[in-house]
């Protein structure tokens, strides 16, 4: 029975991390001004500037990384950080807004794993990783200006009050209701897997698993309405 609730984790998590991914790519967006269309999301890499490369150095063009804001002919720069920094559930829940990266190192206790970096509009963006400490969770900080305003994370902080959710309790959730009332319907606390604070705004996703421990409904909050739902495999 352990392994089979190993196996069923290991597969939430893979169908987690690119949610948490794609909530964080999108308030990355709207902290740097771009519009964001709920219907019609896309995700767009910039390709490299090879205009003028045969001057650059070697040092120069391996330094370059992916531009995560989306703008178009816009490139950041910068050599990107490869380590394996663990994290804990308790170090993960002191992480607040506004702390600096030096503030999260010492907290955490290890560097991240630098994964993304963007420069818009003289705003520097970035995006750090660290993994759980039993190996398969992740934990994901972004920095603008050198302040958190955003983490997330799968299978590092998992709350024990969360309530498991049916498919008959997610169609009578609509868009617009507060958390309290979703809590209501589905009988029980979410679990908060990104977290984003801005000066006028504050979004939440929570995440409630089905009683089979792999399906799941992702809800997403904005200023305590909800503004996105979707779910896989409930039934």
């Amino acid at each position: 029975m352990k392994k089979i609730e190993k196996i069923c984790k290991i597969i939430a998590a893979i169908i987690l991390i690119p949610t948490v991914l794609l909530v964080a790519f999108i308030l990355i967006a709207d902290v740097t001004g771009m519009e964001f269309n709920k219907n019609s999301t896309t995700t767009e890499q910039v390709q490299e500037n090879h205009t003028g490369a045969a001057d650059a150095s070697e040092e120069e063009q391996a330094g370059m990384v992916t531009d995560i804001s989306g703008n178009d002919g816009e490139e950041s720069t910068g050599e990107a950080e490869q380590t394996d920094g663990k994290i804990t559930a308790e170090k993960y829940e002191q992480i607040q807004n506004g702390m600096t990266y030096q503030e999260l190192v010492a907290l955490i206790g290890e560097e991240g794993n630098l994964t993304a970096e963007s420069e818009t509009l003289g705003s520097k963006t970035v995006m750090y990783e660290w993994t759980a400490e039993d190996g398969w969770g992740t934990a994901i900080i972004v920095l603008q200006d050198n302040a958190v305003i955003n983490k997330s994370q799968t299978g590092v902080a998992q709350s024990a009050e969360t309530a498991p959710i049916t498919l008959e309790q997610y169609e009578q959730i609509e868009e617009g209701m507060t958390y309290d009332k979703v809590v209501e319907i589905i009988g029980g606390e979410g679990e908060a897997i990104s977290e984003s604070n801005t000066e006028d705004s504050i979004t939440v996703v929570y995440i409630w698993k089905g009683s089979d421990g792999v399906s799941n409904a992702t809800l997403t909050f904005y200023n305590n309405a909800l503004f996105s739902k979707a779910q896989t495999g409930l039934q």
